[in-house]
């Protein structure tokens, strides 16, 4: 029995490759799994090498170590020009790294305004200047006449250049690209601070009427009448209106031509505001956006819309669409509406905003200090 079955084994690994083959495979059928002939196992292992993998094979694990040792110690001896390349400083621009740091250590900080803000400092600023230079080699001299030239410049613009100037330096130290930040040196200029006037309290009212009877005169309306920012009234939609009032809980922006609709500028820009009873028929009946329906105007619909605006209503051209904002701070304070309120209303943090930067003194209020004194000592 035992040698019927050594010489079926034997027929198999040779005899079999001869027969017809149903007779083969019947054969083959009729044995055993420990009867038939196993194919040898290959070993395989994948091996890292610098960012790739290389995949190795060999039939022992003895062979296989051998293999990965032999794979790595040829790596780890690289030819002498190749270890040469590899030593060399590779040269890293300051447009580079400044790009590296906005997108690793700023972007998803900000909101899509700031954004876009550090992205016109980068295009404008910046990267003219500096963008193509090896960043080890800008020095404080060199800083320093760039911003000599912004003397009398914009005391907002030449703030935010140093600041960005120096974040993205103060990065590079504490990566030890650079050993100190050469913006320690450097003397920022003081600037002008560029005052943004209200409209005058005379003209208010004729302002009023030329908008009430434009077709797009409702953006600005808001901003002069009901204190909005830009933003917070492209966001506006039906559902904002209610009672006779406005509810703002979010703000329109415009990143890489993109609209993107996020929070008000500071948590106390979520606010309600009442509306003049003059515009109300101007938002009777709205449905969706108030500016764009199914979505809000994008950047280049607005731009269209306010420049029309003021080509068409002479005095829009002396004043920003922000300069109607801080109309409305006049006008609230002229109404008496006490300092706490107006804080609120326009949608402040504190009140040193409101009463610093958005409160504007002109003639006719120094002529009613001057009634008053008199009237205290008449």
């Amino acid at each position: 029995m035992e040698s019927q079955r050594s010489h079926a084994s034997a027929a198999v690994s040779k005899p079999l490759a001869f027969l017809p083959q149903p007779y083969a495979i019947d054969v083959a059928s009729q044995l055993g799994d420990s009867e038939m002939p196993r194919k040898k196992k290959r070993l395989r292992k994948k091996i890292r090498i610098g960012d790739t993998y290389k995949w190795i094979s060999a039939y022992t694990r003895a062979e296989l170590k051998a293999k990965e040792y032999t794979l790595l110690a040829g790596r780890a001896l690289p030819d002498p020009q190749t270890a040469a390349a590899a030593a060399r400083p590779q040269t890293v621009t300051f447009e580079d790294y400044a790009w590296k740091w906005f997108h690793l250590y700023k972007e998803n900080t900000l909101r899509p305004s700031t954004q876009q803000m550090y992205l016109n400092l980068f295009k404008t600023h910046l990267f003219p200047a500096f963008g193509k230079h090896d960043i080890t080699a800008i020095s404080s001299d060199a800083l320093q006449a760039f911003f000599n030239t912004y003397h009398g410049k914009s005391k907002s613009t030449t703030d935010k250049v140093y600041i960005t100037f120096d974040q993205v330096f103060s990065k590079a130290v504490q990566q030890d690209i650079l050993a100190k930040n050469p913006m320690l040196a450097v003397e920022k200029p003081k600037g002008t601070a560029a005052e943004r006037k209200p409209v005058p309290y005379e003209a208010v009212a004729g302002l009023t009427a030329d908008l009430l009877a434009h077709p797009s005169g409702l953006l600005p309306l808001l901003c002069l009448h009901c204190g909005l920012r830009r933003g917070e009234a492209l966001a506006l939609n039906a559902a904002s209106i209610q009672n006779g009032r406005l509810t703002v809980n979010q703000a329109v922006s415009y990143v890489k031509g993109k609209t993107i609709i996020g929070e008000p500028k500071t948590r106390a820009g979520y606010r309600t505001v009442p509306i003049p009873g003059f515009m109300l028929p101007l938002l009777k009946d709205k449905k969706g956006y108030l500016f764009g329906g199914s979505a809000p105007w994008c950047d280049s619909k607005y731009n269209r819309t306010w420049n029309r605006l003021r080509n068409e209503i002479p005095l829009l051209k002396e004043y920003s669409l922000h300069a109607l904002r801080h109309t409305y701070n006049m006008l609230l304070r002229r109404a008496g509406v006490d300092e706490v309120t107006r804080q609120y209303l326009m949608g402040h943090d504190d009140f040193k905003t409101t009463a610093k930067t958005y409160t504007h003194i002109d003639a006719n209020d120094i002529s009613e200090a001057e009634l008053k004194m008199q009237d205290l000592f008449a």
